[in-house]
């Protein structure tokens, strides 16, 4: 399994990463217009489950609207 991907030119977060103390990235499930989007686990609950994260693309790079 790679370390990270890459999907249209867009860097993806590195496998195994682990978001706000809580979801571990598995690998990527794909990229679109809104964002990326990965399967992960749900550190905090019992068994760990799979979820799905979904990292959002802004549509503006303007200070005002990131914000």
């Amino acid at each position: 399994m790679p370390n990270e991907w890459k999907i249209c030119g867009f860097q993806l977060m590195l496998f195994g990463s682990i978001l706000r103390v809580r979801y571990k990235i598995l690998q990527p499930l794909g990229s679109g217009g809104f964002g990326d989007t990965y399967l992960a686990e749900d550190l905090d609950l019992p068994e760990q489950p799979q979820c799905v994260v979904k990292r959002l693309k802004p549509q503006s790079n303007s200070p005002s609207v990131l914000n």
